[in-house]
């Protein structure tokens, strides 16, 4: 212990001060009488009592610093418990979870609600790698790199990173974050990093809601005007810059306005839903649908020339004929009329090409209805209505 050091030293270093005092005194009287003398013998038991009295203060003393010492140590080692308890209650009570990691990518320390999110139990992560735990692949099944990984990213280079990312469950399955990585420092010296996230699920929900209401039409679910006409708008950027095919088809169901005033509007949204069903089963993936208002309907194709977009129309036509909708026991037959147009590299807005499927739309319309028209700038009318005309059942009901 330091302080029986303490005690040795300084009892050492008294008794060879005394033992001098008593030397340099013997040595002032004569050596002749030295034993004899009653003056010599005062003085050496002078300096023994005065070297045991100081050893006992001496004792006297490191005793009183010794408990204090000890009481000081004690009182030290409760606050520092306390604050440790405090801290471990505020981890564990925290909603977000908290994840500390050293330097060697081990997981040292782990909080309850970062357990729970990822369903694991805590003697089954600590001292793994969370990366290798929680987010080894991405959601559409790629690698996820060690090199790209912020916890890592931060124990390589010492900065703080805020991202949002997805995690793993035990299950396999992911869930969204917002996560910030933080260095620890330790006397100046970076121990590994704390990493604390909160699952943003619900507000990447509520993002994606909001999105489907500024860009699909509520009844049928496809893209509403706005977000066609600027996904057209995309095409042809991307065809001007890599060239290519692309087709518009444009749709117009027939006699519409009759089937609103005989069945309802009821009806006639039924009616809009089936169509919508039958074009989702007969166009790709790929191909984005709009509806343009009313009754009218958009189709575009990328990678479709004038051939397959013109057989396609036809199947679609076919289909639609071929599968009228079911107003419980009422049958409404429908068929559609439907414009063809090929996109150009010229086209430099949606205007162009949506002008020229309208156009044929609408010789479609005066050949009889129900049939395909491919736009032909030859044999259609100069003076054709545009795709901005009122659609003919004005009284759809559109949500």
């Amino acid at each position: 212990m330091p302080y029986r050091l303490v005690i040795l030293l300084t009892s050492t270093t008294l008794a060879v001060i005394f033992a001098a005092v008593g030397l340099y005194a013997c040595w002032q009287i004569d050596a002749r009488t030295i034993i004899k003398s009653a003056e010599s013998m005062a003085i050496l038991r002078g300096t023994l009592t005065g070297y045991v009295i100081a050893q006992l203060c001496i004792f006297f003393v490191i005793s009183l610093s010794r408990r204090q010492w000890e009481r000081r140590l004690r009182e030290n080692t409760e606050t520092i418990e306390k604050l440790s308890r405090h801290n471990t209650l505020l981890l564990e009570a925290a909603g977000d979870g908290i994840c500390g990691v050293d330097n060697e990518g081990r997981i040292t320390f782990i909080n309850r609600a970062a357990l729970e999110m990822h369903g694991y139990h805590r003697d089954e992560v600590m001292g793994k790698n969370p990366h290798h735990l929680f987010h080894h692949h991405r959601p559409d099944g790629r690698p996820y790199s060690t090199e790209t990984c912020p916890f890592m990213q931060t124990l390589a280079d010492g900065e703080a990173r805020t991202c949002e990312e997805s995690l793993l469950r035990r299950d396999g399955s992911f869930f969204p974050v917002k996560m910030t990585v933080t260095p620890i420092f330790e006397q100046g010296r970076r121990t590994g990093v704390v990493v604390v996230f909160h699952d943003i699920t619900e507000q990447r929900n509520r993002q994606e809601a909001l999105l489907r209401l500024a860009t699909t039409d509520s009844l049928t679910g496809v893209s509403n005007r706005r977000h066609f006409l600027e996904r057209l708008d995309a095409e042809l950027a991307r065809q001007r810059r890599h060239g290519g095919l692309a087709s518009l088809l444009m749709t117009d169901l027939d006699f519409f306005k009759h089937v609103n005033d005989t069945h309802g509007h009821a009806a006639g949204d039924a009616v809009l839903s089936n169509f919508v069903r039958v074009v989702r089963q007969s166009v790709r993936r790929s191909d984005i649908i709009g509806r343009l208002g009313g009754e009218e309907f958009a189709v575009l194709l990328p990678g479709d020339g004038i051939h397959g977009a013109r057989e396609l129309a036809e199947r679609l036509r076919r289909a639609f004929e071929c599968n009228p909708a079911h107003i419980g026991n009422v049958i409404i037959p429908v068929t559609v009329s439907i414009g063809i147009s090929g996109l150009r590299t010229d086209d430099m807005t949606a205007d162009a090409p949506l002008r020229r499927a309208d156009e044929a739309l609408y010789a479609a319309k005066d050949a009889g209805r129900n049939c395909t028209v491919v736009y032909d700038a030859g044999s259609l009318k100069a003076d054709s209505p545009s795709f901005l005309r009122k659609p003919e059942s004005s009284t759809a009901t559109q949500r």
